[in-house]
């Protein structure tokens, strides 16, 4: 059995039969034929090619047949039958293989080669620009190129650029090149070089102009062409600007030359400039003119202001000519004087100003008076044209009317028409209102005083009741009478009468000792039953006016104001000594009684009086004062003031008692001289020093004086004091009063 190639083989053993024997069972064996390995014998290659390098020769051979080549990165190491073609740098494998086939094995081997990147030069190209200008755009340009490559195969990003910018100054500067990593090469920069040159700066000045006779202006110089936004600033000298045009030049255009400028970063040029000296405004003015109606037209002046260099009207080549076309006939109003535009001067612009006539209307004078200015004023007097419309005003004070004009015109505001010179007297006067008065019931009473009176007139309107009746109120509400009232307007007032009432108000001198009844209000007549009640162990004594009687009937006609005393059974009448003041207290009530060379005095106690003082004097012209004594409510002595030549002294005979009102206090003075006359002054003040009574009278040293009856004149009857039943009686003359005052009849 011979072997012929790979692979799996049955083997059959048989044995045919025969006369002796059956044929065999076949027996079947399987043979398996391996596959024979194959060899590769690769030349070894060199370890390191470069980007540019010739094709690779391969050469393999095999003990069974053609050996086939592959690279491990086709697009840049490329097999072309047995030659590697290099397309790119880089690492690559190269295999070399048989492939497997019916009875060998597939076989391979492989070589790993290094293609280094070719070198490539990429340079800056020069370039220049102007100072303050961008950089223009660099370009470059590439030296070793292979394989026919172009930039176009170049996978590094170059870029080029310089440090200079908008600002650098005149020079030279690297152009700087970058590149990034390419696949195929290295790429080698080199510089270049950016030249900045000089800036063009054109310098002139601005248009310029002045008046005649003016000073130059100070030349303003124009710049084209500054970069970066710089100005004059830059300049390492500055231009200056010149003129052969002078103040006493003539009106036309002069040039103005520039030179002198230098700077780092420009190339100067001078543009001429120009100067142009207008005519000077010289204003010729037509002065305003007046003259009456009916008048000739006036000799017009011209005012002429605006001369240069202390030039007068003789240089002036000819003036306007003036013109007016109002006439003697003209009536009144305002004319133009008009200045002709005919005039001339080498020098000077004409600006000419109509002045204005006026013709005036003739004056009158108005005058306008008050016939009586504290009743009213006028106004509208002054002087005015003839034929104007004015008005004028009478204008009355308050309380007061207008009546008329002189002319009987009776328009507080007239109009009139200026004609001649007129006068005007307004008449004023004071306003008049009624009083009217009336009574609820005639029968009750009357009033007087209604009328008719002049504004702010005071009149006095009374009330006046009939027996039996009082007067209660006015209309108004008012209750005084009577009663004075100011004529301010139209007013009526009517008085209201009534029954007569009589309040008779009654007391006890002490409640211990008893009580009164028959107090109360009552109609002018009726009878009325007043009663003193003892209490136990006291009785009666009398009334206040000095009636014992009890029960006291009357017939009511007047307020009546009683106070009932009462004593104790077990005393005497002399013992009844106490001092007493009924009613509100005044000191006009004061009783004074007299000694050869004493004076006692007493007084009641006011309400709401905290200290009295009694300054006696030596004679009536009050010219030597005794003394002055000042009391405090209970009856102390608070401080006392003698003269020197009338030592008087005083004690302190009684004070206020208990349960007792308006009970007097007493005081005597001594030292004083026999059978004379003093004066004295009485004052009762409050807790805040304020007076609140006041009384002033006299006494002599001998007799008694009741101040009700006599406040300024000196006792001329003989007076006497009595002491009835308790209670203290004045005896003057033929006549007894109670120490009120009041006669007892």
């Amino acid at each position: 059995m011979t072997i012929v190639g790979a692979g799996q083989c049955y083997i059959t053993a048989s044995a045919a039969g025969n006369n002796n024997y059956y044929t065999a069972t076949p027996v079947e064996r399987t043979l398996v034929v391996a596959k024979a390995p194959q060899v590769i014998t690769f030349a070894p290659l060199e370890n390191e090619y470069t980007y540019g390098d010739a094709p690779i020769a391969l050469v393999a051979t095999s003990n069974t047949g053609n050996v086939t080549f592959t690279s491990s990165n086709p697009a840049k190491l490329m097999i072309v039958g047995t030659n590697a073609i290099i397309n790119g740098a880089g690492t690559f494998t190269i295999t070399a293989s048989l492939d497997e086939d019916a009875n060998y094995l597939a076989a391979s081997t492989s070589q790993e080669i290094i293609v280094n990147k070719a070198n490539l030069t990429v340079t800056a190209n020069n370039a220049s620009r102007v100072y303050g200008e961008a950089n223009p755009e660099f370009a470059y340009s590439y030296k070793g190129f292979v394989n026919g490559d172009t930039k176009a195969e170049i996978t590094a990003t170059i870029q080029v650029s310089s440090d200079a910018n908008l600002s650098s100054p005149v020079g030279t500067y690297e152009i700087v090149t970058t590149a990034t990593t390419d696949d195929n090469y290295n790429i080698v920069c080199k510089k270049g070089v950016l030249t900045i040159e000089k800036a063009a700066l054109t310098i002139s000045t601005q248009p310029s102009s002045r008046e005649y006779g003016e000073n130059n202006p100070e030349f303003v110089f124009a710049y084209s062409g500054f970069k970066n936004e710089e100005n004059s600033d830059v300049l390492t000298s500055l231009p200056q600007a010149y003129t052969t045009a002078k103040k006493t030049s003539p009106a036309n255009t002069y040039p103005v030359y520039v030179s002198g400028a230098t700077a780092q970063n420009y190339v100067i040029a001078y543009k001429e400039g120009s100067l142009v000296v207008n005519k000077a405004p010289l204003t010729i003015k037509a002065l305003d003119a007046t003259r009456k109606r009916l008048d000739v037209n006036p000799e017009f002046e011209l005012s002429i202001s605006g001369y240069k260099l202390e030039e007068t009207v003789e240089v002036l080549d000819k003036l306007p000519t003036i013109q007016c076309e109002a006439d003697v006939n003209s009536p009144a109003g305002t004319y133009p004087i008009v200045l002709l535009n005919d005039g001339y001067a080498a020098n000077y612009e004409y600006n000419l100003v109509n002045g204005i006539l006026t013709i005036e209307k003739l004056q009158f004078t108005i005058t306008v008076l008050s016939e009586d200015e504290s009743m009213g004023t006028v106004s509208g007097g002054g002087t005015y044209d003839e034929e104007e419309t004015i008005n004028i005003y009478a204008t009355p004070k308050v309380h007061h009317h207008f009546v008329k004009w002189n002319d009987d015109n009776k328009n507080v505001k007239r109009s009139v028409v200026v004609t001649q010179n007129v006068t005007y007297t307004a008449t004023f006067a004071i306003d008049k209102h009624t009083i009217t008065t009336s009574v609820n019931d005639g029968t009750k009473g009357f009033v007087s005083g209604a009328g008719e009176y002049d504004y702010g007139t005071m009149i006095k309107l009374t009330a006046v009741p009939y027996e039996g009746y009082q007067f209660n109120h006015w209309s108004d509400g008012n209750t005084l009478n009577p009663r004075m009232v100011e004529v301010v307007n139209n007013v009526s007032y009517t008085a209201e009468f009534g029954v007569k009432k009589c309040v008779v108000t009654l007391k006890t001198s002490d409640y211990v000792m008893g009580r009164v009844s028959g107090g109360g209000t009552y109609n002018y007549g009726t009878y009325i039953e007043l009663k003193a009640i003892p209490n136990s162990g006291y009785k009666f004594s009398h009334w206040s006016n000095g009636k014992t009687y009890n029960p006291y009937t009357m017939a009511i006609q007047d307020d009546l104001n009683l106070v009932a005393y009462f004593e104790d059974e077990s005393l005497n009448d002399a013992e009844q000594t106490d001092v007493v003041f009924t009613g509100d207290a005044t000191l006009d009530s004061v009783i004074i009684n007299t000694t050869g060379n004493a004076a006692q005095f007493i007084w009641p106690v006011i309400d709401g009086a905290t200290l009295y003082t009694l300054v006696i004097w030596a004679d009536e012209a009050q010219t030597i004062k005794v003394c002055t004594l000042t009391f405090n409510t209970s009856g102390q002595l608070v401080n006392i003031d003698f003269s020197n030549n009338a030592p008087a002294r005083m004690h302190n005979q009684a004070a206020k008692a208990d349960n007792v009102q308006n009970v007097a206090l007493a005081f005597t003075v001594t030292g004083l001289s026999q059978n004379s006359r003093y004066s004295f002054d009485m004052e009762a003040k409050n807790g805040q020093s304020e007076t609140i009574d006041s009384t002033h009278g006299y006494f002599e040293t001998s007799g008694l004086m009741d101040l009700n009856t006599t406040n300024s004149q000196p006792a001329m009857d003989k007076i006497q004091k009595l002491l009835i039943n308790g209670q203290i009686y004045i005896v003057r003359g033929d006549k007894t009063y109670t120490l009120q005052g009041q006669e007892v009849k």
